[in-house]
This record gives structure tokens, sequence and C-alpha cells, in this order.
């Protein structure tokens, strides 16, 4: 009996070791399922942001035709005329009252502004085709005054499934892209979101689905950031020269124009305009500064100084030259006048006598009003003194010269 029992123990034993091998091998082939899984999806998420970075590259290229196109008719487009290169013209249609150029993309590929050999006209996403079109901003702007915006718009969904917008493709494409991607999202689908919500445009796919991607392009677009534009609003931050061939004009006059390095004016005047455009003061190239208008000169200072080095300065303590001073007309004080036009021989004192005094202030010669004169010393002639009264200081004899001190 007990080696019966041992070999049924034995048995039981080896039963439950099978079972063991077999949760084992199933667990294992669960995990491999998973694992594989798990590849399936991840080669099927890098495909999708394959396929995205695909899509991106070939929006890119067509984002960039347009803007090029955009820039080098600027100036057709905000007159509002039809653009032409290579023998393709692209004519503006008028929507709305709005004039709107939709060029396609096999006309970009034939005016030069995408790579030779194009092709691509639909998106190998969805098949959905690559649609462009860009206006004039703002409405009834003067033409050197517009903004050129437009968009690309991929005129389909890009969808996984049924109904539901791909994510795993459309984010490569906006990460791509950058701020000038958009796409219509599911909470709602009726506009186009830029990239920030920095810009929105409304949905023209039929029924508005959700995932249709669009590219900003035009002046708005980042594309033109690195431009100057009209009526740009930004500091451009020049680091190189600057060459204009026309006319410049600095401020509205409410505005002020600063120069902090040296400012060179070759061969031509610098002129000063008042309110009705006329020249008020004018710096001449050899050196001659023109005074017109009320022609007021009001400065602290003023010195001039001529070929050999003479200056005269005229200041407000006085005059001060190392020349002569000419001056046909005469000179006038407030008291007397020195050889005026109308007595040009003559000192004429307006008020008071006449005096000739030392560095020290003595007076050394005195002509009174009265005409009288008085000398403080010596009276030395070497010809005759001819005057109503001579006052002798002493007693002479007649004949004998007269000794010093003795004529007052």
């Amino acid at each position: 009996m007990s080696s019966l029992r041992l070999s049924l123990r034995a048995g039981a034993g080896g039963l439950r070791q099978r079972g063991n091998a077999v949760v084992l091998a199933l667990l294992g082939l669960l995990i491999s399922a998973l694992g594989a899984v798990g590849v399936i999806q991840g080669n099927r998420l890098q495909a999708k942001h394959e396929a995205g970075n695909g899509e991106a590259t070939i929006l890119d290229n067509i984002r960039t035709a347009t803007n090029n196109a955009i820039l080098e008719q600027m100036g057709l487009i905000q007159s509002g005329a039809a653009i032409s290169k290579s023998g393709v013209t692209v004519t503006p249609v008028d929507v709305d009252g709005e004039l709107v150029w939709r060029p396609t993309v096999l006309q970009l590929a034939a005016m030069g502004y995408l790579p030779a050999g194009w092709s691509a006209t639909t998106s190998t996403l969805n098949n959905a085709p690559y649609s462009i079109a860009f206006t004039r901003v703002p409405a009834g702007c003067v033409a050197a005054a517009c903004n050129i915006e437009g968009h690309i718009v991929l005129e389909g969904p890009i969808r996984s499934g049924s109904s539901d917008s791909d994510g795993a493709v459309i984010g490569p494409i906006l990460a791509r892209i950058g701020a000038d991607s958009g796409v219509s999202l599911p909470m709602d689908p009726t506009l186009i979101q830029g990239f920030g919500k920095t810009w929105s445009l409304d949905n023209p796919v039929p029924g508005r689905p959700a995932g249709v991607v669009a590219v900003r392009v035009g002046t708005a677009s980042s594309a033109f950031g690195r431009f100057v534009r009209i009526g740009d609003t930004r500091d451009p931050s020049l680091l190189g020269n600057l060459t204009v061939a026309g006319n410049t004009l600095f401020g509205d006059g409410t505005t002020r124009s600063e120069f902090r390095s040296t400012l060179q004016v070759d061969a031509q005047p610098v002129e000063l305009r008042d309110a009705g455009g006329a020249p008020c003061v004018s710096l001449r190239p050899d050196g001659v500064v023109d005074i017109l208008c009320t022609g007021s000169l009001s400065a602290t200072t003023g010195v001039f100084r001529d070929t050999s080095g003479h200056t005269t300065t005229i200041a407000a303590t006085g005059l001060v030259t190392g020349g002569n001073v000419v001056a046909d007309g005469g000179l006038a004080a407030s008291a007397m006048t020195v050889f005026g036009a109308d007595d040009p021989h003559a000192l004429v004192v307006k008020a008071g006598d006449l005096f000739v005094r030392n560095p020290t202030g003595t007076a050394l010669l005195r002509v009174a009003a009265s005409g009288d004169v008085t000398a403080g010393n010596d009276l030395v002639a070497t010809g005759a003194v001819t005057a109503q009264r001579l006052t002798l200081s002493s007693t002479v004899n007649e004949g004998d010269a007269c000794s010093p001190g003795q004529v007052a």
C-alpha cells in the first residue's frame, strides 16, 4: 500500500509541474504579444511623425515661394495689378469688393518660385489640393501703405480614422512651420487657429471639419520679420550703411531726428526752413552762413578768425579784435558819436564834457560843453594857439617864453 501511495504522490507532482510550465509559457506569449503591439504602435507613430515632417517640407516650400512672389511683386500687388513672370500671369479677382490673388502651385513653379521640376499639387496625406490666396489690407488702403496678407490652406482634414483629427501627423507640421502654421481644432472647427492663437482664419473647407491645416503668408508672416516694410512701426536697427537715391523725409513735424555721430553733407548746403517752406538759415559748402527771414542771431559769444590767425570776439562784455575796426557810419555810443557819417571828422559829445584821462583816471584834458579847454599839464604847440582868452598862472614879460606852470 505504501508503494502505491508514493507512486500517486509522484504522479500528482508531475501534473503540477506541467501546469506551471503551461502558465509560464502563456504569460511569455502575452508579454511577447504586448511587446509586439508596442513595437507596432511605435512604428506607426514614427511613420506618422515622418509623414507630418514630409508634409511640413512641402508646405514650407510653398510658403517660401508665395512670400517671394509677394515680395518681388509688392508694388504691383499694392496697386491692384496682375503679376507676371516667365510668361505666367496671375490676375486678381474681385471678392466682395476686395481684390484677391489666387496663384496655383503650378503657376508659382512655372514662374520660378518653386524648385525646378516641382509637381506636388495635392497632399499625400489626404489627396487634398493646396489653395493659395492673398489680398491687400486694410480694406481701402492707399497703395503704398497696403500690407499683403494671405494663407495656404490644405483643403481637406488630416484625420486618424473617419472623424478624429490626426494629432500625430499635425503636430510635426505645426512644430516645423512655427508661428505661421494653424489648424482647425475640434472644440471650434469653424476657425483655423494660428500657432499660439496669434492669428485666425475662417475654415474654408466645406463642412468646416477639424484637422484642416493652413499656413500664413504675406507681410504679417514671420518670413517678413527681417524686412523693413512701408508703414512699419518697428525700429529696424540697421547695422550697415543706408543709401537712398531719392529724397528723404524724417518725421511729421511732431517728432525729433537725432544724429549721434558726424553728419557729413558733400557739396550741398544745409538749410533750415520756416513753416511756409522758405529757407531761413543756409550753411553753404564754402563755409558761409546765410541768416534770412527775421535775420536774428542769438549767441553768447562769437569768434571770427581770418586766414592769418587774427581773431575778433564779440561777447556780452564788448568787442575785442586783433585787427582794424572799419566803420563807414562812425562809432556811436549813448554819450557820444565818433566820426559819424554826417560829420566824419568830429567827436560829438551828446551831453556833458569831453575828458582825456590817463590809465589811473586822472583828467589830462577837459573840453567843456561851453567850449573851455583845460589841460592838466603843459600845453605844447608847435604852431599858433588861437583862443578868445588865455589864462596865465604867473606874471610874464611880453615876448618871453612861457615857463612851465605859467599857463592855467
